[in-house]
């Protein structure tokens, strides 16, 4: 009989470390799915300004599209601070390089357009589309519970399928 309580004591253990893992791994991939989210929408927000300032938008329309992209920006900054938290490694300034970038477009929108602007619009949106291709790599993949086996089971399918390794 105290054989099975202690076979039973550590089944329970090892139930509940598993699952203290899996909700550390789900926070983990929430925060960095939120991250993520959140420079699309610096991104996203900030080509929104560009665009309606070379159709020639309202000034008010142009404008409230370029707060909108700082609020997106403060979300990223506090996501990206969080993401930290968990991987370390990851560059501490990469909000500084949205802020920045928000404040070339800043200086575009303040200026009326011209055809040689196009040039500038253009190197803009590739810096923009830089920080989002670096943000990308920089976040951590989804977490697996054990990537070790999640290996196996990838053999088990294909040996069980009629492939081979």
């Amino acid at each position: 009989m105290a054989a099975v309580t202690v076979v039973l004591t550590l089944v329970g253990i090892f139930v509940a470390i598993c699952a203290l893992r899996t909700w550390r791994n789900t926070l983990e991939n929430q925060r960095a799915d939120e991250c993520l989210a959140a420079v699309y929408d610096v991104v996203g927000l900030a080509n929104r300004c560009l665009s309606l300032k070379e159709k020639g938008a309202r000034y008010d329309r142009t404008w409230q599209a370029y707060w909108e992209a700082w609020n997106s920006q403060r979300k990223f900054s506090s996501a990206w601070a969080i993401v930290r938290r968990y991987h370390e490694e990851i560059d501490a300034k990469v909000p500084e390089r949205a802020y920045d970038l928000l404040l070339e477009v800043e200086d575009i929108l303040e200026l009326s357009v011209t055809e040689g602007d196009k040039s500038k619009f253009d190197e803009i949106r590739k810096k923009l589309w830089a920080l989002r291709q670096d943000v990308e790599q920089q976040v951590p993949r989804p977490a697996e519970w054990l990537p070790k086996w999640k290996g196996w089971a990838d053999a088990y399918r294909r040996l069980t399928s009629g492939r081979s390794l």
